[in-house]
């Protein structure tokens, strides 16, 4: 299925090739979500501070589904040329959440057993709200960063370079724009980068925005708002544990950074591409 979206790109100017994920970037993942979360964090009174806000979330869905539209329109491909076919969508939805889910769960339990945290329960009902909103704004979030990296860089950058480099190049813009979050060091990068691998070797494997996007946002949230870690470096409002990380021990834990800080996260995130490569079979 991957394949099918490489060749689906009629486009023979290898400017135009590079040129277009580049605008895209800018669009989709800078310009977008700051106008559409600024006005409607306006119009609802709405906090932008907060990136779970009502304000934020609606301006991600609309930023991804927008996104989306303009970027096939620029490239003449169809929303099923990105991944995102209809049929089959509901099970691809699930198929990613519980890749996610069970990715993340598998680092904290490591983490957790070799005593770099501790996991205190938090959980309030007045969080409910908050909750369900954070789990909406990441289900669209990790969609909106794959749209852009995996499904449209990837397979055009496919057609100037080849699958290897297309991989890597994507996976260095992806941590790249991960450059800026709070707490940043030189484990995080690399863990980023290893993970933005992953992300590319399971769309390569299944060719299914739903899959990779949904398995991103899923990661995310149960990192941030069920194990209650820093996501990237950004501390959440509401969660239903809240993660400890033990003093000295700030190499397991990732320290302020969060899970994606820890060795443990780029030893199985490494774990994860081999078990993808080996085990999981093409569409």
């Amino acid at each position: 299925m991957y394949q099918n979206h490489v060749d689906s790109i009629k486009i023979k100017s290898k400017w135009k090739l590079i040129l277009f994920p580049i605008v895209g970037i800018f669009l989709v993942l800078i310009v977008f979500p700051g106008i559409f979360g600024s006005l409607l964090s306006l119009l609802l009174h709405s906090s932008i501070d907060n990136i779970t806000s009502l304000a934020n979330t609606i301006g991600m869905i609309i930023s991804v589904l927008l996104g989306a539209f303009i970027l096939c329109k620029m490239s003449h491909i169809t929303f099923s040329d990105i991944g995102l076919n209809k049929n089959g969508s509901i099970k691809d939805i699930f198929i990613g959440a519980g890749i996610g889910i069970a990715m993340i769960s598998t680092v904290v339990f490591v983490i957790l057993i070799l005593g770099g945290i501790k996991l205190e329960y938090i959980f309030s009902p007045k969080n409910i709200g908050g909750l369900l909103t954070a789990l909406v704004f990441f289900m669209f979030q990790g969609t909106w960063e794959e749209l852009i990296y995996r499904a449209y860089m990837m397979p055009h950058y496919e057609k100037v370079m080849g699958k290897t480099w297309a991989v890597i190049v994507s996976s260095i813009a992806f941590t790249i724009f991960h450059g800026l979050n709070p707490n940043l060091q030189v484990l995080p990068l690399v863990n980023i980068f290893i993970f933005g691998v992953l992300f590319a070797v399971i769309y390569i494997k299944k060719g299914s925005l739903w899959i990779v996007g949904v398995c991103h946002g899923m990661w995310n949230f149960f990192q941030g708002h069920f194990f209650g870690s820093e996501v990237s470096g950004n501390a959440v409002t509401a969660s239903i544990f809240h993660s400890v990380p033990q003093a000295g021990k700030n190499l397991l834990s990732g320290g302020s950074f969060g899970y994606e800080g820890s060795i443990i996260t780029t030893i199985m995130g490494i774990v994860f591409i081999l078990v993808v490569l080996k085990f999981v079979k093409k569409r």
